[in-house]
């Protein structure tokens, strides 16, 4: 049997980095996702 990770908007930082883009500005990375967080996923 399988077992599958139960998937959860944070449950990515858990995996293995394969490839890293650097940010520069920790600050405006952390404002954007913000931002993302408040979207709605479905648009109708």
């Amino acid at each position: 049997m399988v077992m599958v990770e139960r998937w959860t908007p944070d449950s990515w930082r858990g995996k293995p980095v394969k490839q890293m883009p650097v940010y520069p500005d920790a600050a405006k990375l952390e404002e954007i996702e913000n931002t993302l967080k408040e979207l709605s996923l479905i648009h109708i």
